[in-house]
């Protein structure tokens, strides 16, 4: 090979002169355009200038926050990437429209979060260097958060699709808007600025999106909603047999397998991971706390009733009737007196909107009538029943050992009037109220219990009447619809009616946050479930709906 300084003056500048003409080719060279209607920048030795200055933005940028991430303090890191992720929004709000959105993808990743939130305990997460918890419900709901804007920035039918459901009922979709709204001005206006926008983001991936996502998801076609709930029976079958298990040897099964890189030094998670006892070991299974799992198992009550009431052989029947059993019996062996309370409440509502609805369909019948007319015969029955038998009080009103349960929830009721009364209308912020309202526990730990009182403290009067005001709502539009649908099946509806007056029940004693993506989805199911049955065709009188007096003339 011939060396640089064996040529010749001449020969080597016509070497540079081509490698010259070769580099101003390839800078300079005309750009295909990224789209038909735009036209390729004439090429300058500006706009390479230009590019070149653009790179090292971008590199100084880099730079930048990633000394950002070595110096801000953990509580800092997510305010510090508001740029970015305003950027990116400004991004996928510009995409143009596409004849194909992937909305594939993000049904799959719904579903897959679906199961996540309820398999896999939400503290195996990885950390590094101080970061927030990298956990798999992060993960997967950032990206279906990212799928879902993309849907509606460029695809029409998915606008047109999500518009129709959330217009079928504009009362909840109003009250969920408005209680997003005042998740925002809660935050931004708390004195704890930096971690409520931690805890604002984690709320806007875990609710908010899932919220849309479910509404567009079941409303769409009603086989994605039978088959959401199949899987939530399957996913509650193996958390039941997980918790039988547990109660057997009496502490959580993974506690010391955990791998290394799976395992958070923190306070609250080695509380997670203790055993709890009360009279006896109390199941948690993937929750984090015996109460988060008990509601859970009360939640799902309906939809086993669901089942059991539709299924039409004899081995379906028993088969739900033995589910709906070992319901009870895991409720039990959860050591949550809500879970007790939550399983009758469910068997109460659901079989009084059942009556109704057979003594529509079937008003020549006496099983509809009689359950109807006698309901409250039953109730008081039930309840006096309760209260006579120790055994029951015991495991559904509580005994000694819950009488403390009690006095602290009218101690922090007490100190929650006048805390809510010093900011009444956006609260403190999301995850503020304990510490407002002062209640500590015997180890000094802030501590709130009822859901009322938490949504009150941390959003307001304000966002207490939208939260709560969307479930109302949604519960009167179901029984209404449910009870009045075409044919002579049980819907859906009255199912998800008596989950959303089991979940109030619930949370009367209840503020952990474990099961709120499930109660978002709820919501979200609920508007879907409106909408479809708003499509339907209205129900034709016939002679075999007709009271005899009606068709006699």
């Amino acid at each position: 090979m011939t060396a640089i300084t064996d040529l010749r003056g001449s020969d080597l500048r016509l070497r540079l002169r081509l490698y010259a003409r070769q580099f101003r080719t390839w800078a300079l060279k005309r750009g295909r355009p990224v789209l038909p209607l735009y036209e390729a920048e004439r090429p300058t030795w500006w706009a390479v200038l230009r590019r070149m200055l653009l790179l090292a933005a971008v590199c100084a940028i880099t730079f930048f926050y990633g000394l950002l991430v070595s110096v801000l303090p953990p509580f800092l890191l997510v305010p510090a990437a508001a740029p970015p992720a305003i950027l990116t929004l400004v991004v996928i709000w510009a995409l143009p429209d596409a004849p194909r959105a992937p909305v594939r993808m993000l049904a799959r990743l719904f579903m897959i979060f679906s199961m996540i939130m309820l398999l896999w305990p939400n503290y195996l997460s990885f950390t590094f260097g101080g970061l927030p918890w990298i956990s798999l419900r992060r993960l997967i709901g950032s990206v279906a958060v990212l799928l879902l804007l993309v849907c509606v920035s460029t695809s029409k039918k998915f606008r047109t699709d999500m518009a129709a459901i959330l217009g079928s009922s504009p009362w909840i979709t109003r009250l969920m808007l408005g209680f997003i709204a005042v998740e925002a001005i809660s935050t931004f206006t708390s004195s704890a600025l930096g971690e409520t926008i931690n805890r604002f983001v984690d709320m806007q991936i875990m609710w908010t999106a899932m919220f849309f996502i479910s509404a567009w998801y079941f409303g769409t076609a009603e086989r994605n909603s039978n088959r959401w709930v199949n899987s939530i029976l399957w996913c509650s079958g193996i958390l039941m047999v997980v918790g039988a298990i547990e109660f057997k040897v009496e502490h959580v099964l993974w506690a010391d397998y955990i791998p290394s890189f799976l395992q958070i030094q923190d306070e609250a998670v080695q509380q997670m991971l203790r055993p709890n006892f009360r009279d006896r070991y109390r199941v948690v299974t993937t929750f984090s706390s015996p109460l988060s799992y008990g509601e859970f198992l009360a939640l799902i009550a309906p939809l086993i009733l669901h089942k059991l009431m539709n299924s039409k052989t004899a081995l379906r029947i028993s088969l739900w009737a033995v589910a709906d059993l070992i319901l009870l019996i895991s409720a039990f062996l959860s050591g949550a007196r809500l879970s007790m309370v939550g399983y009758i409440v469910a068997h109460a509502v659901y079989f009084l909107l059942w009556g109704i609805r057979r003594w529509r369909t079937q008003p020549g019948g006496l099983i509809g009538p009689s359950l109807t007319l006698m309901y409250p015969a039953l109730m008081v029955s039930l309840s006096m029943l309760i209260v006579s038998v120790d055994a029951l009080r015991t495991r559904v009103l509580g005994g000694g050992a819950s009488q403390q349960s009690n006095d602290a929830r009218s101690q922090q009721f007490d100190l929650a009037v006048p805390a809510v009364a010093h900011r009444p209308l956006f609260g403190f912020g999301p995850g503020e109220g304990a510490g407002a309202v002062g209640w500590r526990t015997m180890d000094g730990k802030l501590s709130i219990d009822s859901g009322f009182l938490s949504i009150a403290a941390d959003y307001g009067l304000i966002g207490f009447a939208c939260f709560y005001g969307a479930i109302v709502f949604a519960i009167a539009h179901l029984m209404r619809s449910g009870i009045f649908a075409r044919g002579t099946d049980y819907s859906l509806r009255l199912a998800l009616a008596a989950m959303l007056v089991v979940l109030l029940t619930a949370r009367s004693v209840l503020s952990q946050q474990d099961n709120n993506p499930l109660v978002f989805m709820m919501v979200g199911l609920s508007l879907a479930l409106i909408y479809r049955a708003s499509q339907e065709p209205q129900a034709l009188v016939t002679d075999a709906t007709k009271t005899p007096g009606e068709r006699n003339g």
